[in-house]
């Protein structure tokens, strides 16, 4: 296992996965926590558990934003798991569901350590930059980083929008403390192993110049330097935070999860990026998430996931 320069680490087990559009995330925070303690991964590790309901019939929902406001509800129980953790100082390797619960985890990382000083890694092969204005599909797994940034991208506007409906979208751009957002600001965020995206995402992200590395530049100078690059790119921030999708991986290496994409890490590179986090003590926080053994093939998901903190 890595050596984390923090001494205090708080493993939270946040199983909210109604934002994704399959069922099984839940399962696989369970089962991840499962296997930290038989295998021992952190055995001085403080374990907290999120009181979560995984209810699809519960609650407003709406067809550009499905389950809002149970995932709402449970953001916030998110986030209040996390800020009570974090505030002692602990690092904190946050299990998710469903990347839905990046919104809590990262507010609570910005409100604690400054908006200002806050930088986002976020390692996924998608965007994540969809709002109910523009979303395909309604899923909110979908829409993070649109959320952290206080976007609706309504220069690309596909979806109409109810007046119900923007007014729980707004409440996401407020989770935390309330006034307080845009949680993160584009030049605050770095996106690797990005591939897999729509129209309205990438002109979104291009008029906020958000910084990438997508796979073939990962491939052209390897993932120690984009590793390097993205820490120097946010040297402006004095606290980090990473966020890792399971589907960053390849397609090929990690059948349990959601949405698979080819041309992903290695899984040498993606140990690469785990290792970088816990070497380096900018870096506060880190989630993983969107695994689902559901989707999974003869456990070797878990295994692979699991041989990222070893």
């Amino acid at each position: 296992m890595s050596m984390i320069q923090q001494e205090k680490i708080s493993i939270i087990a946040c199983p909210s996965e109604i934002a994704a559009g399959k069922l099984g995330n839940a399962q696989g925070v369970v089962e991840l926590i499962n296997l930290f303690n038989e295998q021992k991964i952190y055995p001085f590790a403080k374990y907290v558990f999120t009181p979560i309901q995984n209810k699809l019939n519960e609650g407003k929902t709406f067809f550009n934003a499905k389950h809002i406001e149970q995932v709402y509800h449970n953001l916030v129980a998110t986030y209040h798991t996390v800020n009570s953790e974090m505030r002692e100082g602990r690092f904190c390797v946050n299990v998710l569901g469903d990347h839905s619960n990046a919104i809590a985890t990262f507010s609570c990382f910005a409100d604690i350590y400054g908006v200002e000083n806050s930088g986002l890694i976020w390692v996924d092969a998608h965007a994540d930059m969809h709002s109910p204005y523009t979303t395909p599909s309604g899923n909110m797994h979908g829409m993070p980083l649109a959320a952290l940034m206080a976007t609706d991208n309504i220069e690309n506007v596909k979806n109409a929008v109810e007046v119900e409906l923007k007014a729980w979208w707004d409440r996401f751009k407020n989770i935390g403390q309330l006034g307080s957002h845009p949680k993160l600001l584009p030049r605050n965020l770095v996106i690797i192993g990005l591939r897999d995206f729509e129209s309205q995402e990438e002109a979104l992200f291009n008029k906020l110049n958000v910084k990438y590395f997508a796979p073939d530049t990962i491939k052209e100078i390897g993932i120690e330097a984009v590793m390097k690059q993205a820490k120097e790119y946010l040297n402006h921030c004095n606290s980090l935070m990473c966020s890792f999708d399971v589907d960053s991986i390849d397609s090929s290496l990690v059948k349990g999860t959601g949405t698979p994409v080819v041309n992903g890490l290695t899984l040498e590179e993606a140990r690469f990026v785990f290792d970088f986090v816990f070497v380096n003590p900018e870096f506060k926080s880190l989630d993983i998430t969107e695994f689902n053994p559901t989707l999974d093939s003869s456990n070797q998901t878990a295994e692979r996931v699991l041989h990222l903190f070893k």
